[in-house]
């Protein structure tokens, strides 16, 4: 049996050590690319988190259409006093479904966020409860205002009405002020630590 040659040999070696380092080197890319991916859903994730946040702040502007509708048809007599409190009873049912859904879904981002090794940094999540804690209070006066105006209708100069309307204000200024003044500089790179899976 012949051996072969040196050149021979020397091809052989060179093909397996190619062969060894394309091997390598796709495992590597693969590696990499699968960590790149996970990165893309992490802040993808996290944009989620915020925009959810943000529809806290949607639903409060939308909120002031509803009751400016419902004290201008009370004060222009479009509708009567059963359909005005039949209005105000189907937003006061939001207390059980919506308001619960809202807080359960940015709860479930945050568990989402965790599972995907981003951890949201203390500063953060420190404004992600103000907003809840002044979301709830503004919800709460809120509904409290609609159900004093349902009740003030023949009278929208109550001392109650106007009670519950300053109440109100001040709560949705507050809520306003932490999006406008502290969520709207949030920074994904400094309010974040990504962490791509091994």
């Amino acid at each position: 049996m012949e051996i072969g040659s040196l050149t021979d040999w020397l091809s052989v070696g060179a093909n397996i050590v190619m062969a060894v380092t394309a091997v390598v080197s796709a495992t590597l890319w693969f590696t990499q690319k699968a960590k790149l991916n996970t990165l893309d859903i992490s802040h993808k994730l996290a944009f989620d988190f915020e925009n959810n946040l943000w529809k806290i702040n949607e639903r409060m502007y939308s909120n002031v259409l509803l009751r400016n509708e419902i004290h201008h048809d009370i004060v222009r007599k479009v509708s009567p006093k059963k359909e005005i409190e039949k209005l105000v009873l189907a937003e006061l049912d939001k207390k059980t479904t919506t308001d619960l859904s809202e807080i359960a879904y940015l709860y479930s981002n945050i568990t989402k966020l965790e599972r995907h090794n981003v951890k949201i940094k203390a500063s953060l999540y420190g404004i992600f409860e103000e907003v809840i804690k002044a979301r709830n209070d503004y919800l709460n006066s809120h509904y409290t205002y609609l159900g004093e105006l349902a009740l003030s209708q023949d009278d929208l100069n109550s001392e109650k009405l106007s009670k519950a309307k300053n109440l109100l204000e001040r709560k949705k200024r507050i809520l306003s002020n932490i999006f406008e003044n502290k969520l709207a500089k949030l920074d994904i790179n400094n309010d974040y630590e990504f962490k791509p899976s091994k």
